[in-house]
């Protein structure tokens, strides 16, 4: 049987967490991904099989917003589904993490795009073939993802190189590396004095193996924006909105 809601149970990992015990953001992105992945290949879109084809989708945008941050050994309940088609261009899936007492974790809206892995250009939604469920009126995040607006005066706060270890196999830096990018160029004593409350990523172009990336910082009555500068070829690589409680 078809399952248009997909359910599955992942336990936070001692790796996973960060100074303060906590599940780390990326570690969350990673979950969530991976469980987006086995839907899709419920769903009859496997991206080894796609891959075959050269087919796959890429995540163009992400939101996430944070209710609390589990701690290691603690057993998450990840809910997702395809929720529409936006702008006849972006497959968007939510997603709602629950923890064992069915307590709101988390709740994420992304945004895919189909593309051609041989010519790396994007292709239009009815290239995929089939169809697939659609959800509409089911929301874990109601509004859409937006471009994001640069606040302050963005200045460099490192810089980070695409090594062996960030690299997957689309031959590209992986989208939850930027999470880790993200936070790392913040100050640790934001993330033990105040509460993250959201982070959107939007990718913009990807960065390929031994390229270099400037990570910006702007801040401005208390909103934060940070954008990745391709050093190598001095495109935006991405662009993120981080809010805090």
């Amino acid at each position: 049987m078809i399952q248009t809601v997909w359910t599955e149970v992942v336990e936070v990992q001692t790796h996973e967490t960060d100074l303060l015990q906590r599940w780390r953001p990326s570690g969350l992105f990673r979950a969530i991904q991976t469980a987006g992945q086995h839907h899709a290949s419920h769903l009859g879109y496997d991206y080894r099989e796609m891959l075959l084809q050269n087919q796959s989708w890429v995540l163009a945008r992400v939101r996430v917003e944070f209710e609390r941050f589990p701690q290691a050994g603690e057993k998450i309940t990840i809910q997702t589904w395809p929720k529409c088609i936006q702008q006849k261009l972006f497959f968007v899936r939510d997603f709602w993490i629950t923890d064992a007492s069915d307590q709101l974790v988390a709740r994420a809206s992304s945004a895919f795009v189909l593309i051609d892995t041989q010519a790396r250009r994007i292709l239009p939604p009815r290239a995929l073939g089939g169809d697939l469920p659609s959800l509409p009126e089911k929301a874990a995040i109601s509004s859409p993802l937006e471009k994001i607006v640069e606040v302050g005066q963005p200045s460099q706060a490192l810089v980070r190189t695409a090594g062996y270890s960030v690299v997957d196999l689309m031959g590209h830096v992986n989208n939850a590396v930027y999470v880790d990018w993200v936070c790392d160029a913040l100050p640790s004593s934001y993330f033990q004095e105040r509460h993250l409350a959201a982070v959107q990523v939007n990718y913009n172009k990807e960065v390929r193996p031994a390229e270099s990336v400037s990570i910006q910082v702007g801040q401005l009555d208390g909103q934060m924006s940070l954008k990745g500068v391709n050093q190598t070829t001095g495109e935006i690589a991405f662009e993120a909105q981080v809010e805090w409680r």
